[in-house]
């Protein structure tokens, strides 16, 4: 799954939900400085599970 159909699927909800023409824009800035380091990071926008525990568990060790 790509962070893009991730993205898209959050916005459809945001809009559902009837929140804030403001606050959707605040949310897309935000998910695409998340979808830009992704890429500079891994050199996808690949969504897996596993590399994202696996990394959230290293930063959580290390910062101990």
């Amino acid at each position: 799954m790509t962070l893009t159909v991730i993205t898209d699927g959050l916005f459809s909800l945001l809009e559902k939900n009837n929140y804030n023409p403001t606050t959707i824009k605040f949310y897309k800035r935000e998910w695409s400085k998340i979808s830009r380091f992704i890429l500079s990071e891994y050199g996808d926008e690949e969504f897996d599970m596993e590399r994202g525990m696996a990394s959230s568990s290293d930063s959580t060790y290390s910062s101990l």
